[in-house]
C-alpha cells in the first residue's frame, strides 16, 4: 500500500471517528452511541483539539510524501498515537470496561480498536516499502 493512501485513510478517519466527535460532538452523539458523555467535557474536548493538531502533522506528511518526501514526522507521529491507542483499547477491551454500553458504542470502540492497529501496521509497512 502507498504511504500516501495509508496517511489519507488517516487523516479521513481521524477527523470522522475521533476529532470531530470528541471536539464538537454534543452530548446527544453519545447517548446515541450509548457511551456515557463525559462530565466535566473539557478534557474530551481539549483530546479532540490534539486529534487536530495530528492531523495538521498527517496533513503535511501527505503533502510531503506527494512531493517525493519521506514523510517521517508524521509517519513516527502516526505510528505512536496510533499504537498507543491501539495498547489502551485493547487493554480496556479486554477487561471489559465497555461492557455495561450499549452495542453501538461497544462496536465503535472495537472498530476504533482494530483501526488504530490497521494504522499503525499500516504506517510501518507503507513507509518500509515506499520507494526510495
Amino acid at each position: 500500500m502507498k504511504l500516501e493512501k495509508v496517511l489519507l485513510v488517516k487523516i479521513v478517519l481521524t477527523t470522522f471517528l475521533w476529532a470531530g466527535p470528541l471536539l464538537v460532538g454534543p452530548p446527544v452523539l453519545f447517548s446515541f452511541l450509548n457511551i456515557p458523555f463525559p462530565d466535566p467535557s473539557q478534557f474530551i474536548r481539549l483530546l479532540g483539539a490534539a486529534y487536530v493538531a495530528l492531523i495538521i502533522v498527517y496533513w503535511c506528511g501527505y503533502r510531503e510524501v506527494g512531493s517525493g518526501g519521506s514523510g517521517i514526522v508524521a509517519v513516527r507521529a502516526g505510528v505512536v498515537s496510533n499504537g498507543l491507542a491501539t495498547i489502551i483499547l485493547f487493554y480496556n477491551g479486554i477487561l471489559g470496561n465497555w461492557s455495561n454500553w450499549g452495542i453501538l458504542g461497544q462496536l465503535y470502540m472495537w472498530f476504533s480498536a482494530v483501526a488504530t492497529l490497521a494504522l499503525s501496521v499500516g504506517l510501518v509497512v507503507a513507509y518500509k516499502t515506499r520507494p526510495k
